[in-house]
C-alpha cells in the first residue's frame, strides 16, 4: 500500500501542477539556461518524496504520539531523497568549479547562496515562531537563556545545530528538514580548499579517494555523517561526465539501469545509508545526470515545475501539514482509519503545492533577483 499511495499522490501532483494556473512556474529561477533538465526534474521528484515521507511520519504521530516512520518504503523515500539531494548539490557546484578550472569569486558565491536560501528560510522560521508563540500561550517556558540560545542558532540559516526545541516546543514537527542546510553550508565552505585539486589537475583522483574514504568512514561513525561520501559521489559523477567517461546515450538502456539501481535500494534495504546503497544510488544519479529521463518521467512539464518550486516545497511542507491537522474536524477524521488519512493527503498536497508556488514566485524568486542586483551594485567590479 505505501508504494501505491506514493504513486497515486505523485500522479495527482503532476496533473495538478501542470494546470494553466501554474504557468508562471515555467519561468526560470535565474536568467541562465539550465543545462541538465533531467536534474531539474529529479529535484522535484526528490522534494515530493520527502513530503510523502513526512505525511507518513505525521500519520504515525497521530496514531502513537511519537514522531517516526510507519512504513519502511516511506522512510526510504525520505532518506533516498535527502541522499540524492546532497549528490545534486555537489554535482552542481563542483561542476561550476570544473568549468572555471578551480577559480571562483567566493564572495559572490556566498552572497548568492545567502539570497537564495535565506528569504524562504526566514519566512518559514517566522511562521514557526508564530505557531510556537500560540502553542505556548505567549509565555516563556523554561530558562530564558535556553530560549535565547536556540533562537540564535536557528537564525544562522541552518549553519549551526538545528532541530533544537524552541521554548520547549518540538521543532522537528515544523522545521525538521532544516538539518540538511548545515551540511550544505559545510560543503559550500569546503569549496575554496577542495578547488585546489582542480587547479592541480587531480580532481578525478581526489573524488575517487574521497568517495572511498567516505564509504569506509560511515562504517565506523553514525549514519548522519553519510553526507561526506554522498557529496563526493556527486563530485565524482560530474567529473566523469566532464571527462566524457560514458557516452552511451540509449535512453531505454540507461533509464532501465538507473531504475534497477533505484528499485534495488527500495527492495533489498531498510535505509539509504551503506556502501552498497550509496553505490547503487550513485549509478542511478550518474545516469540521470548524464541525460536518462527515466522513460520521459523527468521531462514532464509537471515534474519540471515541481523542480522549480522544490526548495520552497522542501522547507514549507511541514508547517503546512502541521496547520492542516490543527483543524479539529480534519484531525478527528484522520484518527478514524488509515484510508481516511491518505485520502485527506490529496487536498493537503494541493495546498502544499499552491502555497509553495506562491512562495517560489514572490519570496524565493524575489530574493534571487534582489541578490543579483546587490551583487551587481556592490561586488562586481
Amino acid at each position: 500500500m505505501p508504494a501505491l499511495t506514493f504513486f497515486i499522490l505523485i500522479i495527482f501532483t503532476i496533473v495538478f501542477i501542470s494546470l494553466p494556473i501554474f504557468n508562471k512556474l515555467d519561468e526560470s529561477l535565474t536568467s541562465e539556461k539550465k543545462k541538465v533538465k533531467t536534474l531539474d526534474g529529479l529535484r522535484g521528484l526528490l522534494a515530493f518524496s520527502v513530503v510523502v515521507n513526512h505525511f507518513d511520519a505525521n500519520f504515525h504521530l497521530i496514531k502513537t504520539k511519537f514522531w517516526a516512520t510507519e512504513y519502511v518504503f516511506n522512510g526510504l523515500l525520505g532518506s533516498i531523497g535527502v541522499a540524492l539531494f546532497f549528490m545534486l548539490t555537489a554535482f552542481l557546484f563542483w561542476g561550476k568549479l570544473l568549468e572555471s578550472n578551480g577559480t571562483m569569486n567566493w564572495k559572490i558565491l556566498y552572497v548568492n547562496r545567502i539570497f537564495r536560501i535565506a528569504p524562504v528560510y526566514y519566512t518559514v522560521f517566522l511562521i514557526a515562531l508564530i505557531i510556537i508563540a500560540f502553542e505556548s500561550h505567549f509565555k516563556i517556558l523554561g530558562p530564558p537563556s535556553e530560549l535565547k540560545n536556540s533562537l540564535l542558532k536557528w537564525l544562522a540559516i541552518g549553519y549551526f545545530e538545528c532541530c533544537l526545541d524552541i521554548n520547549q516546543f518540538p521543532t522537528m514537527k515544523i522545521l525538521g528538514v532544516a538539518w540538511t542546510l548545515r551540511f550544505e553550508w559545510l560543503f559550500y565552505f569546503s569549496l575554496p580548499l577542495t578547488s585546489f585539486f582542480i587547479r592541480k589537475k587531480t580532481a578525478l583522483l581526489f573524488c575517487i579517494t574521497g568517495l572511498v574514504s567516505g564509504l569506509l568512514f560511515i562504517q565506523i561513525t553514525p549514519p548522519i555523517h553519510a553526507a561526506l561520501p554522498l557529496f563526493f559521489s556527486g563530485m565524482l559523477c560530474v567529473t566523469l561526465i566532464k571527462k566524457q567517461f560514458y557516452n552511451y546515450n540509449n535512453q531505454v538502456i540507461n533509464s532501465s539501469i538507473a531504475l534497477v539501481c533505484l528499485f534495488s535500494v527500495f527492495i533489498f534495504f531498510n535505509d539509504a545509508i551503506g556502501i552498497l546503497q550509496i553505490m547503487l544510488l550513485s549509478i542511478f544519479f550518474f545516469l540521470v545526470a548524464n541525460g536518462a529521463t527515466l522513460f520521459g518521467l523527468l521531462s514532464l512539464k509537471g515534474i519540471l515545475r515541481l523542480g522549480n518550486i522544490s526548495y520552497s516545497l522542501y522547507l514549507l511542507h511541514l508547517v503546512i501539514i502541521y496547520l492542516f491537522f490543527k483543524i479539529s474536524v480534519l484531525y478527528e477524521l484522520v484518527k478514524q482509519n488509515e484510508l481516511t488519512f491518505w485520502l485527506l493527503m490529496v487536498p493537503c498536497t494541493a495546498l502544499i503545492i499552491g502555497v509553495s508556488s506562491i512562495c517560489y514566485s514572490k519570496i524565493e524568486n524575489g530574493g534571487v533577483s534582489f541578490g543579483k542586483k546587490f551583487i551587481y551594485r556592490y561586488l562586481k567590479n
